[in-house]
């Protein structure tokens, strides 16, 4: 009596522990995935932000480079000429992120100022940013400063420089410019939710913004965090969790390093907050785990009070009968125990069939459907008595098993999805050649796949290529062209007086012309020519397959599209014209891309020189022989 009492509590306890580690089981995967899903939405976000910081740190240093371009001809006086000054001050104005720009001489003297027709005298020769240069190492490109006080404005500033060096190589100053930290934020994307940050770094740890942004968080030294200790070292990109030097919280990290301007961008996630949602999951775990352990043991007690009653009278029928009872007792034991054993393995199974958010597919060997869970009824759209007259392969058509992630599902109403389907082989004699198949409509994590790829690619305002995108299309059509020997060209395009649309009629205005010029300007390229986005108001479009002539043709032709553009703006019409610059390489030449574009710039600022509104053609590159 007591041995079997011990037993069924036994039984008790591992069917309950069964059920408690499957809720275990459940809560456990719903974190990781959970975590893992925080992890690409990082991935996906520190992707755009690093795109756009290069952009704009692109944009200063294109600036910068003009100015550079300029002052290397001049011999450098202790102060720039009145014509000199508006020529920075003009460049300057520019670029909505740049404060201030300086020119400085080779002693550290402030020489120019894009604000002051007059220079302060401002000895700056112990910034970092003029130390870097005044080594005379004329190949160092854009150097981005540490956070410090502006001696000339008393702001907050983070200094973008360039070295001027004389013809022969010679140190002979640095022009810089001015980044208000809150500025430069605006260029990375906003957090997200679940206490998200966006953070810019210098490659030596040194905090250069943050979203949302926090003044004391600004120069901040964050080089001993794992970040540059352990990550950065071993990958130039990546994810991590960690607890954040900054504010202590526990954070999902993705990180990208930008060798070209010395920078890490990063985004996280807090980690507590991303399992928020989950933790109330938790609770409902638990609550189901309770109920259904008491509910366990009560069962276990009935039927184990309903036996002992069964098992007490039939001892008192083997008082005459002995040898017939023992042999009843037997059978019966055996049945009740077989009995409850099929009920408890198909209530568990009927209850992961009805409970799986996946759909849920038995067959048959000849490929008929046997089961269909409610899950199933909702991705394909099939009531349980509709699929009777179907066969799996009617669900999803050229299931391949080796490449279950890329199975194509059909719905009832013959639309087909993008699916996830993983198949196993029931056991069992009398289930041989069944098999159970789980599929998982992926659609919303395609669609959200193709979304990412759009904002990595494409300027968000105007629908062109972003800068990065045009630059990855136009290396890879240049090189094509040169394997082949056909030419290729490059027009660079700058919309003439955009300042003066956004400074009369607002950004809204700028807006709706910038997005009326790339309509114009669309309209008359191929669809295997490619227009980017390089900043601002400026432009460039890839023709290749194109000789000079006909690089001619297409230019003029975006040039009297976009001046018959009128844009209809709060009751007023809008109009505007181009300046393009034209540049064109022939199989001959084994000019790079870089080249190109230097000469289509130099005809742009050309075009822009001689009054705008017209079409300026670069000068041939020298023929180098291959």
């Amino acid at each position: 009596m007591k041995g079997r009492a011990i037993a069924w509590s036994a039984l008790a306890l591992a069917a309950c522990a069964t059920l408690s580690l499957g809720l275990w089981v459940l809560d456990r995967d719903g974190r990781a995935e959970a975590v893992e899903n925080a992890f690409e939405l990082t991935r996906a976000r520190v992707a755009v932000a690093d795109a756009r910081v290069s952009g704009a740190l692109g944009e200063v240093s294109q600036v910068l480079r003009s100015v550079e371009d300029y002052l290397r001809v001049l011999d450098l006086p202790q102060r720039l000429r009145q014509e000199d000054q508006l020529f920075v001050a003009s460049r300057a104005a520019d670029q909505e992120i740049t404060r201030e720009m300086i020119v400085v001489s080779s002693a550290g003297e402030i020489i120019g100022h894009s604000g002051m027709a007059v220079p302060p005298v401002i000895n700056v020769s112990d910034r970092d940013y003029f130390r870097a240069f005044a080594d005379r190492r004329p190949e160092r490109g854009l150097f981005v400063g540490r956070p410090i006080t502006s001696r000339t404005t008393g702001q907050s500033v983070i200094p973008v420089a360039r070295g001027i060096y004389t013809e022969a190589g010679f140190f002979a100053g640095v022009v810089a410019a001015a980044v208000k930290p809150v500025d430069l934020l605006r260029v990375l994307p906003a957090a997200g939710p679940a206490n998200g940050t966006a953070v810019l770094l210098r490659e030596d740890g040194i905090v250069l913004a943050r979203e949302p942004f926090n003044d004391d968080y600004v120069g901040r030294d964050a080089s001993q965090a794992p970040l540059f200790t352990r990550y950065l070292p071993a990958a130039p990109e990546g994810s991590f969790a960690t607890v954040s030097p900054l504010d202590q919280r526990e954070r999902l990290v993705s990180y990208e390093h930008d060798p070209q301007w010395g920078t890490v961008t990063l985004v996280s996630v807090g980690r507590p907050d991303v399992l928020a949602t989950h933790d109330d999951m938790t609770g409902a775990y638990l609550m189901i785990g309770g109920m259904g352990n008491a509910l366990l043991v009560l069962l276990f007690a009935m039927v184990y009070r309903q036996t002992t009653r069964r098992r007490r009278a039939v001892e008192a029928l083997l008082e005459s009968r002995a040898a017939l009872a023992r042999l009843n007792e037997e059978l019966e034991a055996r049945v009740v125990e077989r009995t409850l054993d099929l009920q408890h393995s198909e209530a568990r199974s009927r209850a992961f069939m009805d409970a799986a958010h996946d759909a849920v597919i038995v067959t048959d060997q000849d490929d008929n459907i046997l089961e269909f869970n409610p899950a199933a009824m909702r991705v394909f759209g099939y009531s349980d008595w509709q699929v009777a007259r179907l066969r799996f392969g009617d669900l999803v058509p050229d299931y391949d098993p080796d490449r279950p992630e890329d199975a194509v599902a059909r719905h009832a109403d013959g639309r087909l999805f993008p699916a996830e389907c993983w198949a196993g082989e029931l056991a069992g004699d009398a289930e041989a050649g069944s098999m159970v198949f789980i599929i998982r409509d992926i659609s919303r994590r395609k669609r959200a796949e193709a979304k990412l790829v759009e904002l990595a690619t494409t300027d968000g305002l105007t629908g062109a290529l972003n800068r990065r995108a045009f630059m990855e299309r136009a290396t890879e059509a240049h090189a094509l062209a040169r394997r082949h020997g056909r030419p290729f060209s490059i027009a660079m395009i700058d919309a003439d007086h955009f300042k003066a649309i956004n400074d009369t009629h607002g950004h809204e205005a700028g807006d709706a012309v910038l997005k009326a010029l790339v309509t114009a300007i669309a309209g008359e390229l191929r669809e295997t020519d490619g227009l980017g986005r390089l900043g601002g108001e400026e432009f460039a479009a890839m023709l290749p397959e194109t000789d000079h002539a006909g690089a001619a043709v297409v230019a003029e032709r975006i040039r009297l599209a976009v001046a018959e553009t009128h844009v209809p703006y709060e009751g007023i019409v809008l109009s505007m014209t181009v300046s393009v610059g034209l540049a064109t390489t022939d199989a001959g030449t084994g000019e790079t891309l870089e080249g190109i574009l230097k000469r289509a710039d130099d005809a742009l600022y050309a075009a822009k020189t001689k009054g705008r509104d017209r079409v300026v053609t670069a000068e041939p590159p020298r023929q180098t022989v291959v």
